[in-house]
């Protein structure tokens, strides 16, 4: 799935309503949703310990 927009809503100021469009396999769906958190995945690297120190 990919995400082709993230808007908002004409009456976001009293809804703070997000509209979202998505397209998955060449279809588009639009949906709307109350909030949206926006995870680029900057953190997916794991920072394990070292097995050891000199």
């Amino acid at each position: 799935t990919t995400v082709c927009s993230v808007k908002k809503q004409p009456d976001f100021s009293t809804s703070g309503q997000w509209e979202v469009v998505t397209e998955f396999e060449g279809e588009k769906e639009v949906n709307i949703f109350d909030g949206v958190m926006v995870c680029t995945g900057h953190h997916t690297n794991a920072h394990l310990p070292l097995e050891s120190f000199p």
